[in-house]
């Protein structure tokens, strides 16, 4: 469950650990080990700092001013001449964990202000182990003075909200001797809710990191693909999408994605096949290579601005405020350049298929797992974090931000903090986001025939009725079941004070024996001896709390009643599964 007794959605902690790490010559880690506040460790103390400087930083789109370049930097609230009034910065908060005593209690960011108004940011606390918990704001966005209109995608004047980034470090004292050692920082960001915390991003924020420390580190594109590790779970994310965005579930046909949406098929086989010599024709193995070639043809090359070869999928927006052409664009959200060489030597036969797994050491899984739960892309401005992730002097190590980054020190950074502020970079992660965060979590969702962040905002989804059993219908009629995620919101301002009564798109295993007809669109699907579907997984929106009756607007209204009511007799039997 995602909401607490009262109905209240939770808030995630971030929890932070410490290893004890040994690596070779060239970096590598061979060994690792949790350290805790026990046996030769007398203490630790936990230190971080939260800061919001979104009031201060620079606009998404630049102000339409006479006599300035479009293109020329403005920042937002330009008429406030104290630029630190619109900076939420609570300072750092510690905590100390004593080998043997008691947890410390929490300790509050809440001294913050917003133009003289307090801004809570969250807490820290520790848990029965001495690990560091980072908890995040309440999701409260306001304006000052009160009532100020919504009016842009990300820049708006005098509103502020409690997301929050900054650093994470941590001191251990040794019990022999009291020496004192500082553990490798880190970092935390407090980000919006994830609405579908399930279904991951076609980049992630993980997949972002990678390539901006392989370009510092100069790293050449890579020459050896493994299917099972860097082709497969691209596949899985942009198939993922069917839940959460009706145009991917209406792909869902032969020959397009689903045709190999069962994993143990002959075609899902012969996908993870390299192919050495050419097969014979109209066989199995041919028409996997001609699927990876022409899945590759639909994908935009992210080192140049010409569009796919073919009309460019995934059909999600890539940060241009122009929608993407129906023939496809360069505005179509392209694979990070490390990602893309692996799908072109996938698509030329030219990979591995070794399925033993691959050994990861905790540490690390740790940093792959967070960050592969967050969007990397498009960032415009983004969820999460911004564009500045993609700059690869942000990084001092793989998946580690420089907490002295010189990008820390930049034009909109001057000015803002006292000289010797060591936390300089406190905020920067997520000052170009937008402000609120609801209104670009309103305005960015469906438009035209894409879509934004569906794996965090979800644009349709599925919603179980319990006179509705029979989900064993075709793919285009599955999606006509679809319904808004965001149905009865109507604005920016309603989504400021309603967002946290919007469901949660969880996995939710059916059975036949529980009277539901199975979607071959459904995951990890059991057949029996004859070949009928009888169980699988299906996500769906659930835990949506309405604390007041939801107004829908006349357009609204009428597509509600088109959900449920097909409008002709074609769509009656469509819907009913009588016509393919």
């Amino acid at each position: 469950m995602y909401r607490d007794g009262k109905g209240n959605l939770k808030r995630q902690a971030a929890r932070f650990r410490i290893f004890k790490c040994t690596r070779d010559n060239a970096g590598v880690l061979k060994q690792e080990e949790e350290i805790f506040c026990r046996d030769e460790v007398r203490s630790i103390v936990w230190s971080v700092h939260l800061r919001n400087r979104k009031g201060a930083a620079e606009r998404l789109i630049p102000s339409k001013v006479a006599g300035r370049s479009t293109s020329e930097k403005t920042p937002r609230n330009g008429s406030c001449t104290t630029r630190g009034d619109l900076i939420i910065d609570p300072g750092p908060r510690s905590l100390q964990v004593v080998s043997g005593e008691a947890s410390p209690g929490s300790k509050y960011f809440d001294t913050g202000q917003f133009i003289g108004k307090r801004v809570p940011l969250g807490e820290i606390c520790t848990d029965v182990q001495g690990r560091l918990l980072v908890v995040g704001g309440n999701g409260v966005s306001f304006s000052v003075p009160p009532h100020q209109p919504l009016t842009e995608l990300a820049d708006n004047n005098d509103w502020c909200d409690d997301t929050s980034d900054g650093p994470v470090t941590a001191t251990i004292v040794m019990r022999d001797g009291g020496e004192s050692i500082d553990v490798v920082p880190s970092w935390v960001i407090v980000a919006p809710p994830d609405f579908a915390p399930d279904i991951s991003s076609f980049v992630t924020l993980y997949d972002i990191c990678i390539q901006a420390w392989m370009e510092k580190e100069g790293r050449d594109l890579p020459r050896i693909t493994n299917f099972y590790r860097d082709v497969l779970p691209i596949l899985r994310r942009a198939r993922g999408y069917r839940w959460v965005f009706a145009g991917v579930m209406r792909s869902e046909v032969p020959d397009k994605h689903g045709s190999w949406s069962d994993e143990r098929s002959d075609l899902f086989s012969a996908l993870a096949q390299p192919s050495d010599i050419a097969p014979p024709p109209g066989s199995v193995a041919e028409r996997a290579i001609r699927y990876r070639q022409m899945l590759f043809a639909h994908l935009r090359d992210p080192d140049t601005a010409a569009p796919a070869r073919e009309v460019a999928m995934p059909r999600l927006y890539d940060g241009s405020e122009k929608p993407v052409a129906a023939t496809g664009a360069a505005q179509v959200l392209a694979l990070t350049p490390w990602q893309y060489r692996h799908m072109r030597n996938w698509a030329n036969g030219e990979f591995e298929n070794d399925r033993t797994p691959f050994y990861e050491f905790e540490c690390d899984a740790l940093d792959r797992i967070a960050l592969q739960a967050c969007s990397g892309g498009a960032f415009y401005p983004g969820i999460e974090a911004s564009s500045i992730m993609k700059d690869k002097r942000l990084y001092i190590a793989r998946c580690r931000i420089d907490h002295c980054s010189e990008i820390f020190h930049g034009e909109f950074a001057k000015g803002m903090q006292p000289a010797d502020d060591v936390d300089c970079g406190a905020g920067c992660i997520t000052e170009g986001l937008a402000v609120p965060w609801q209104a670009d979590f309103y305005k960015c969702r469906m438009e035209g025939e894409a879509t934004w962040w569906p794996a965090t905002h979800p644009d349709k989804v599925l919603v179980l009725h319990p006179d509705e059993r029979n989900l064993d219908l075709p793919a285009d009629a599955l999606s006509e079941r679809m319904e808004r995620w965001d149905f009865g919101i109507n604005g920016n301002m309603e989504m400021v004070n309603r967002w946290a009564s919007l469901g949660m798109v969880k996995a939710k295993r059916l059975t036949k024996a529980n009277g539901w007809s199975i979607p071959a669109t459904a995951d990890d699907i059991v057949k029996d001896a004859k070949g009928e579907i009888i169980e699988g997984t299906v996500y769906v929106e659930e835990e949506r709390v309405e604390a007041h009756p939801v107004t829908f607007s006349p357009s609204e209204e009428l597509l509600r009643k088109r959900l449920r009511e097909p409008r002709t007799e074609r769509a009656k039997r469509k819907r009913e599964g009588s016509i393919g």
